[in-house]
């Protein structure tokens, strides 16, 4: 489940979840967010208690995530035999080079203009399916078409913050099918209506993709 919590004036998000523990384990994430196991006789308000005595030390840590420089995981390699797999697809690196413009040879360039072709690429494609889907949600939600960013992160795909209307996709999804892209952005709008995982919110989930399973499928075999 998720909730919000307020510390020193500042919204905050997490999300908890009951699992096999003996103690209460906390972690702020890569992606920036804050994920919380407890024992299952472990109640959100004690969470919630921990969560704020723990206030000065979260709030240091997520200033810490938001200042580290934001590389990608997922860098090829760069030689002859290389292939990149852009868009769920494996594109030899000769491929790559002519769609970039810039020779393999330079690698320092390469590379670096290859991060931006990826980033530019998938920017463009999610902003697409974002625009195309959202008058669904407006409808139901009264909302205003929500923040979209990006971030490299190492454990999610996307995540949705209602209290601040933001959602933030992973720079990796470039490497998955169009088709996982389009879950994912349905998947995160749908947090706007259901904020956890229920069955509620997968009935949901499937008015604006049904073939939803079958790209989470998909998706599954891509390393984040």
């Amino acid at each position: 489940m998720k909730g919000t919590i307020e510390i020193s004036g500042r919204s905050v998000e997490y999300i908890f979840e009951h699992k096999r523990v003996k103690n209460i384990n906390m972690r702020i994430r890569n992606d920036a967010t804050i994920y919380v196991s407890a024992p299952r006789f472990v109640s959100q308000k004690k969470v919630e208690a921990l969560l704020l005595s723990k206030g000065d030390f979260i709030l240091r840590g997520l200033d810490s995530v938001s200042k580290r420089p934001q590389e990608s995981c997922h860098k090829p390699n760069i030689n002859p035999d290389s292939y990149f797999t852009i868009l769920g697809n494996k594109v030899h690196i000769d491929d790559v080079s002519k769609m970039i413009g810039v020779s393999v040879l330079d690698k320092e360039e390469f590379q670096k203009r290859y991060e931006m072709y990826r980033r530019k690429e998938l920017m463009r494609i999610t902003e697409e399916i974002c625009r195309e889907v959202y008058p669904y949600f407006k409808m139901r939600t009264g909302r205003d078409y929500p923040e979209i960013k990006y971030r490299q992160m190492k454990s999610r795909w996307g995540v949705c913050m209602p209290s601040k209307n933001r959602i933030t996709f992973s720079y990796n999804l470039f490497e998955t099918p169009v088709e996982c892209i389009r879950y994912v952005v349905c998947h995160e709008f749908t947090h706007f209506l259901v904020l956890n995982h229920s069955k509620e919110f997968y009935r949901e989930l499937s008015n604006t993709y049904p073939a939803y399973a079958e790209a989470r499928r998909i998706l599954r075999k891509f390393s984040i």
